[in-house]
């Protein structure tokens, strides 16, 4: 019966330390509001959706409590309207009708003190993503938040279109832009070479036997790896690109190779 009254005490301890941790996260979210630049606001179809990317990436870092009206302003005027005086933080955003080029300004609204100003440009504007992707990691950065630079890093993916058909594809983080980086055949298992993004590797099935690839980002060219019986893998790349974990089965089971 001891045993039973010690396990119940000991249970509802660690329940009330869980409860009063979830609290304490929550209280130390900066309050925060966006204000889009009245000049320049819905000249382009992505006007919209860059406040819902903004919005996104604030909500995703986990470090504010945003938000979620949109606003205007006039990005240089110093005057911030009334509703937005209860918020901690306020970041000013002007969004050119290019679509290629970002200006924030991250502004404390207690003493209207500016904290943070940069712009961003990109020469592709279907990339336009990750304008507001690069924006709020150095505004979390510059309030001193934990490091959140996955989110301004493109991914790689594998998608099928058709019966031993599949396409490589290069995205940001949210799938807002995308675009294709290799197609014909059967093409999978793609694997960034290094740590700046700049090469990558895939396995190709278009041939006798299955081959590893690696392609140059900067210059599209393809350099063959080598070929493998049965399954052929990229699996790991060290951060400096020097050394592969590749995953094979030239004697009929999987081993790792490095």
């Amino acid at each position: 019966m001891r045993f039973i009254l010690f396990f119940l005490l000991t249970f509802n301890i660690y329940s009330f330390d869980a409860v009063l941790s979830i609290e304490k996260d929550v209280e130390s979210k900066a309050t925060l509001s966006l204000l889009e630049d009245k000049t320049t606001s819905g000249s382009s179809p992505n006007h919209s959706k860059m406040f819902k990317l903004l919005l996104t990436d604030l909500k995703m870092s986990g470090h504010f409590v945003v938000d979620t009206e949109l606003r205007r302003a006039y990005y240089d005027d110093n005057l911030l309207p009334t509703e937005v005086h209860d918020r901690e933080y306020i970041i000013k955003y002007s969004y050119s009708k290019s679509g290629k080029e970002l200006k924030v300004k991250l502004i404390q609204t207690s003493d209207s003190n500016e904290i943070f100003q940069k712009s961003y440009m990109i020469n592709v504007a279907s990339r336009y993503p990750f304008l507001a992707h690069n924006a709020i990691v150095d505004i979390n950065n510059a309030l001193g938040y934990e490091d959140i630079s996955w989110m301004k890093r493109n991914i790689l993916f594998s998608k099928y279109t058709s019966s031993g058909k599949s396409e490589i594809w290069i995205a940001d983080y949210t799938l807002t832009f995308s675009s294709i980086l290799v197609r014909g055949g059967l093409n999978l298992f793609p694997k960034w070479a290094n740590v700046a993004q700049s090469a990558f590797y895939y396995t190709s099935y278009n041939g006798n036997l299955p081959t590893l690839y690696k392609v140059d980002m900067s210059s599209g060219t393809r350099k063959k790896i080598l070929s493998s019986q049965g399954m052929l893998v990229a699996s790991d790349v060290t951060a400096d690109g020097s050394r592969l974990l590749l995953t094979m089965a030239p004697n009929g089971q999987a081993d790792i190779y490095e």
